[in-house]
């Protein structure tokens, strides 16, 4: 989308601050709001549940990562589980995010846990 509408912008100083920022008139309501340009980063790193060999991958729904893999120009897609494409198929509360939006799928299970904590897990001996 070439910009988004916001609520909360009208009458602050971000209008004096930031030029790109401009104010539309709705057509339906006549209302006036602030419209701002998307932001497009250049490389996302999304963590996703499980994915395929062709970029196929889940998310968790309560996450915005398949939005910031359909904004960004390049998304890296590190998953906790590699597996084939027919089994990419999200759960309950998970959605699916197409291999058109991901560049490149990393497999590295347990990949959100901090580096500490997973580096402690790997060194404690296991309970048996």
């Amino acid at each position: 989308m070439p910009f988004i509408p916001v609520i909360g912008f009208l009458g602050t100083d971000y209008m004096k601050i930031r030029d790109d920022f401009k104010i539309v008139t709705d057509p339906y309501s006549g209302e006036d709001y602030v419209v701002v340009p998307p932001i497009i980063p250049d490389v996302a790193v999304i963590h996703g549940l499980k994915g395929d060999r062709y970029g196929g991958i889940t998310v968790l729904g309560a996450r915005n990562d398949r939005l910031l893999a359909t904004a960004a120009r390049k998304t890296i897609a590190v998953v906790e589980e590699l597996v084939e494409p027919e089994e990419v198929l999200p759960g309950l509360q998970e959605v699916y995010v197409a291999p058109v939006h991901i560049d490149a799928v990393v497999w590295r299970p347990a990949g959100p846990i901090p580096r500490s904590a997973r580096a402690a897990m790997e060194s404690t001996p296991a309970i048996s």
